[in-house]
């Protein structure tokens, strides 16, 4: 990881903290401006992992969890992203959003590689793509559900 993919990892996480503090939570702010320090850090934190993106109206949650399911069976560590739940592998986390705020993500992202997960496979809202949430990710494969 580079110079500035850390120093904008320590950002968010600083601006994430003072959010909290001044009870701010919620807002977007801290993962826009690490992405302005270092425009490609989703690239980054998701380079060693092979993520999978699902969109649209109806279906998303069905679909994420069958592919999940299909690669866990196939001995391939994988994360999900979801409306119900995140999971790392069998580790079940609790999720606000159905795409997290760029913080978030970043921040399970990086959980996720650290638990050596081979696959990411995620429900991406049409709002988390209208806010930029996702920022750079590289995705392997992506499907609409309509």
């Amino acid at each position: 990881m580079n110079l500035r993919a850390i120093l904008a990892i320590l950002l968010c996480k600083f601006l994430r903290f003072v959010s909290r503090v001044l009870h701010r939570g919620g807002t977007a702010m801290p993962g826009r401006f690490a992405l302005k320090v270092c425009p490609n850090l989703l690239s980054i934190l998701s380079r060693d992992v092979k993520t999978v993106a699902i969109t649209g109206t109806n279906g998303k949650t069905t679909i994420t969890n069958i592919i999940k399911h299909i690669l866990m069976k196939n001995g391939h560590k994988t994360g999900l992203v979801g409306t119900i739940q995140n999971e790392i592998g069998s580790e079940v986390l609790h999720t606000d959003n159905t795409t997290p705020m760029t913080h978030d993500f970043m921040e399970l992202l990086a959980k996720m590689v650290e638990a050596d997960c081979e696959y990411v496979v995620m429900e991406v809202s049409s709002f988390g793509l209208v806010q930029n949430r996702i920022g750079s990710s590289h995705f392997e494969v992506a499907a609409f559900t309509n």
